[in-house]
């Protein structure tokens, strides 16, 4: 979360931790999904220029 930006939303939250998910696991597209499918549960939509896996 160090890439914190004003002013803060859940979209941004989203695309900074998706992003994150992609720099911890870079060849893992199960974490990126789960990501994903955890923001989508609380009805964050996808965010545009979003980290995608392969």
């Amino acid at each position: 979360m160090n890439t914190k930006t004003a002013p803060w939303t859940h979209a941004k939250a989203r695309q900074a931790t998706v992003a994150a998910a992609k720099a911890l696991f870079p060849s893992g597209c199960v974490e990126v999904n789960a990501v994903k499918a955890a923001w989508t549960a609380v009805n964050v939509p996808l965010a545009s220029g979003e980290v995608t896996c392969p």
